[in-house]
């Protein structure tokens, strides 16, 4: 018949049986072109090549100005955090700029940078408590005041310079780290000026004396300044001596002494004591004192 070629013609163009399908010739062939590392055979085209991505080999250079423009850039961010105005550079961006600078074994200058820079703002700072019209209560509320400004610039600073604290400063036990230096600055050049320590550590013993005669005081500010002196770690014995000196009842003296012998008595029986003769914070003052 003459349909029969045709349908001959048809069927041959079907090969290859899998499972009961099959393939058109044209994928066939090119699956059969194919070797079994995925290439192709010696006549069936080129051979799949793989993309090798290799390192530098050399690191690029810096720009010259580099490290002195983003010191000058970094310092802009570290005084206006300062003096409590707004940065005009991205905290990322700050970030990423002490990272770079680190990178390129530049960390041991900034780290000079960065404590000449905090170190004299914290200086400037004394010039305020050296006025005599100051109260001992408005005193207290300036160097509080001066104390949690301070900590907190100095929180934002090492957020920036968090790179360099977690890196170099890290490596070398002989540096303090950044808030370590914080507290270091501020113990040197501000509370350890006789002038200050000793107008601080008679307001504390003012508060202390008032709040013993049944007068209200401002017990978080004292709370805050025996922390700070905690945290400074400014000898308690100062402020100890002077308040022995002040205590105008025997039983006042005579019951600390008691207390530094007897540190296994009873607990309840020693909160009973401490409860009955003394304040809130003389107790604060004698537990960070005395008792350590």
């Amino acid at each position: 018949m003459a349909g029969e070629p045709q349908k001959k013609q048809h069927l041959s163009a079907l090969v290859g049986h899998t499972n009961g399908l099959t393939k058109p010739t044209c994928l066939a062939a090119a699956a059969g072109g194919r070797t079994e590392g995925g290439g192709r055979a010696a006549g069936g085209g080129a051979a799949s090549k793989k993309l090798v991505i290799k390192n530098f080999r050399e690191r690029p250079a810096l720009p010259d100005s580099y490290t002195q423009d983003t010191w000058k850039k970094l310092h802009e961010a570290v005084r206006a955090i300062q003096s409590s105005t707004s940065i005009k550079y991205n905290l990322e961006e700050l970030y990423q700029a002490v990272e770079n600078v680190c990178s390129y074994n530049a960390s041991p200058t900034l780290y000079k940078q960065l404590r000449q820079v905090c170190e004299d703002h914290v200086k400037a700072q004394i010039l305020q408590f050296r006025e005599d019209s100051l109260d001992s209560l408005l005193f207290l509320k300036k160097i509080n005041k001066c104390w949690q400004d301070h900590c907190r610039q100095m929180i934002m600073i090492r957020s920036i310079f968090l790179f360099l604290d977690r890196t170099y400063v890290l490596q070398n036990s002989m540096l303090p780290s950044i808030w370590d230096m914080g507290l270091e600055l501020f113990r040197n050049h501000v509370i350890s000026d006789k002038l200050v320590q000793n107008k601080t550590i008679d307001g504390i013993l003012l508060l202390i004396g008032q709040e013993r005669n049944g007068e209200a005081v401002d017990r978080s500010l004292l709370r805050s300044l025996l922390s700070m002196l905690s945290d400074l770690q400014v000898s308690v014995a100062a402020v100890y001596l002077k308040w022995q000196e002040q205590a105008k009842k025997l039983h006042s003296f005579l019951i600390l002494l008691f207390l530094v012998r007897v540190k296994k008595m009873r607990p309840s029986f020693l909160c009973e004591v401490l409860n009955k003769w003394l304040t809130r914070s003389e107790i604060f003052l004698l537990s960070h004192g005395m008792l350590n």
